[in-house]
C-alpha cells in the first residue's frame, strides 16, 4: 500500500511541475472576468498555487522555471496536493438572502420542497425531480415533468457551494434558480399568482409565512386574476395579459411572496450537504502526518487518483474539494435522439442573470452590492457557444445518467468518452486543453474507483422527508 501510494503521489506531482492549473480554495470566488476572457482586474482572497509553480498575469498558475528542479519533498507535496481537494469547506454565506440561516425559513422551505400544491396539478413538488434516494436527483436522461424538460435534472447536494446555478449558469443564486422550475411549463407548470392564492388559502402555510415574512397580500381579492405570470418572449398569452392588467403595487406583492417563497427554499437546501467520503478521510490522514492515508483507499483507486491528478489531468477542470473549478466548458459531445432542442449553452445565459428579476442584483436581493460586485464584467462572448457547468465529481454513485442532456448512462461511458474524443461536436468547439487521454483498460478502471471513493455518506435522514407539522 505504501509504495502504491508513492507511486502515485511521483505521478501527482509531475503532473503540479509540468501543467497549468488553478485551484480555488474553500471559500474562494473564481474571478468572472477571467472567465469569461474578458480584461479586468480581479480582487479576492487566492489560494496559494500548488508546489513548484507561481501565479502569472493572467491569473493562472504556472511552472516556476526558476526553481531547483530536483525531486520535490514527498511529504509535503502530498499535503498540498490532498489539501486543495479536502476538507469539505464551511457552508458559505448567502448575502443576497436575507433568511438563507432563519430556522423558520429552513423549516418552511422543507415544507415547501415536499408540498404537492407548489405544482397546480398536485403531481410535480420539487421532490419529484429531486429524490433523496438517488442523491437528490431523478435518475432520468432529462427531467420530467409536466413535460420533457431539456437538460437533465442536477442533484443539489451541496448546490449552496456553487457559485452559478443550472447547467448554464443562468442563476447566480439557488433562489433564483427555484422560481425558474415552478413557472416552468414542462416542470412544475405554475404560476406566480395562483402560486400565491395557494399559500394564502392553506392556513397551516399561510401561518408559516407571515410568521417569518409578514402579512400576505389579500389574495382572495377579486382584483387579482385567477392565474397570471410575466412572458415577455410570449407576450400575446392569456397568462402574460392577466399580468400587465394588474397594478404595478400588486405586481410587487405578488413578486415579493414568489421571492420570499424561493428564499425558504434555498434556505432548506443549504441544509442538504454532503458528508465526508473515503477520499477525505484518506485526506485527513495524509494531513495528520499518516503516509498511508489511514487504510481509507484501495490500491486501485490510489493508482486512480495518480491517474485524476497526474496523467489524466482531471483536476485541470476538476479542482478544489468540490472538485470544480467553478467554470464552464465545452467537452466537444455530440447530437442524442432525444436532444431535439438547439442549446446554446452560457452564451445566452451569461447576460440573462441581469434581466432576470429575481437574480442576486434585482429588486428582491437583499444585497443588491454584493450581487454586482460578483457579476462585475459578466458578458457574453462567442467562445461560450456550447458551454455548459464543469459539474462536481463528488456523489456520482446514484447521480446517472451524466453530463447536461442524460449523454451516458455509466460512469465508464464517460471516461470512454474523454479516453478516444472521438465524437463530432454539436455546438461551439471543444475546449482546447480536452486531448484523448489514451488510457488502457486497467487505467480506465482505476479512474473510474477513484471517482467513486469521492461518495459521502447519506444526508441527515430527517431531510429526505416531510418535516412533522
Amino acid at each position: 500500500m505504501a509504495r502504491t501510494l508513492e507511486k502515485a503521489v511521483g505521478s501527482t506531482l509531475a503532473f503540479f511541475h509540468g501543467a497549468v492549473v488553478r485551484v480555488f480554495g474553500p471559500t474562494q470566488r473564481p474571478c468572472v472576468s477571467m472567465l469569461f476572457g474578458i480584461a479586468a482586474a480581479c480582487s479576492g482572497k487566492q489560494e496559494p498555487c500548488p508546489p513548484g509553480s507561481i501565479r502569472a498575469a493572467d491569473g493562472l498558475c504556472h511552472l516556476n522555471e526558476s526553481m531547483d528542479s530536483g525531486a520535490p519533498d514527498l511529504e509535503d507535496d502530498l499535503v498540498s496536493i490532498t489539501s486543495s481537494l479536502s476538507p469539505l469547506p464551511a457552508l458559505p454565506p448567502s448575502p443576497t438572502n436575507a433568511y438563507a440561516d432563519d430556522p423558520a425559513a429552513i423549516e418552511f422551505g422543507h415544507a415547501l420542497f415536499y408540498e404537492p400544491s407548489l405544482s397546480p396539478s398536485g403531481e410535480f413538488p420539487c421532490v419529484s425531480c429531486h429524490d433523496p434516494e438517488i442523491t437528490f436527483t431523478d435518475g432520468n436522461l432529462t427531467g420530467e415533468g409536466n413535460g420533457v424538460v431539456a437538460r437533465n435534472a442536477l442533484s443539489i447536494v451541496d448546490a449552496e457551494y456553487y457559485d452559478w446555478h443550472l447547467w448554464d449558469g443562468g442563476c447566480d443564486t439557488i433562489w433564483c434558480q427555484a422560481t425558474i422550475p415552478i413557472e416552468a411549463a414542462a416542470e412544475m407548470d405554475a404560476n406566480r399568482v395562483e402560486l400565491a392564492r395557494t399559500i394564502y388559502q392553506n392556513d397551516t402555510l399561510r401561518g408559516d409565512y407571515e410568521a417569518i415574512f409578514g402579512a400576505m397580500p389579500p389574495m382572495d381579492d377579486p382584483r387579482f386574476p385567477e392565474k397570471a405570470k410575466p412572458e415577455p418572449l410570449t407576450p400575446d398569452t392569456p397568462m402574460h395579459d392577466a399580468w400587465e392588467s394588474m397594478t404595478d403595487g400588486d405586481k410587487d406583492a405578488v413578486n415579493r411572496v414568489f421571492a420570499n417563497l424561493a428564499k425558504s427554499l434555498e434556505s432548506f437546501q443549504r441544509t442538504i450537504v454532503s458528508s465526508p467520503s473515503r477520499f477525505d478521510q484518506f485526506a485527513e490522514a495524509i494531513a495528520g502526518g499518516d503516509r498511508s492515508g489511514g487504510g481509507h483507499m484501495t490500491e486501485a483507486e490510489l493508482r486512480g487518483f495518480a491517474l485524476y491528478s497526474g496523467k489524466a489531468g482531471c483536476i485541470q477542470c476538476h479542482s478544489g474539494p468540490f472538485f470544480t473549478n467553478q467554470d464552464f466548458a465545452n467537452t466537444g459531445l455530440g447530437a442524442r435522439s432525444w436532444l431535439d432542442q438547439i442549446d446554446t449553452g452560457r452564451i445566452e445565459a451569461a447576460e440573462d442573470i441581469y434581466e432576470n428579476t429575481f437574480s442576486g442584483v434585482g429588486p428582491y436581493s437583499d444585497d443588491v452590492a454584493y450581487a454586482e460586485s460578483f457579476l462585475d464584467g459578466l458578458a457574453s462572448v462567442d467562445s461560450q457557444l456550447g458551454q455548459f457547468r464543469v459539474a462536481t465529481l463528488r456523489n456520482l454513485e446514484k447521480t446517472a445518467p451524466y453530463m447536461h442532456g442524460g449523454h451516458f448512462e455509466t460512469l465508464a461511458e464517460v471516461l470512454s468518452f474523454y479516453n478516444e474524443l472521438d465524437e463530432d461536436v454539436f455546438q461551439g468547439e471543444r475546449d482546447p486543453r480536452l486531448q484523448p487521454l489514451g488510457l488502457s483498460g486497467d487505467e480506465l478502471a482505476d479512474l473510474e474507483a477513484f471517482l467513486l471513493a469521492l461518495e459521502g455518506g447519506p444526508v441527515d435522514p430527517a431531510l429526505t422527508m416531510p418535516p412533522s407539522r
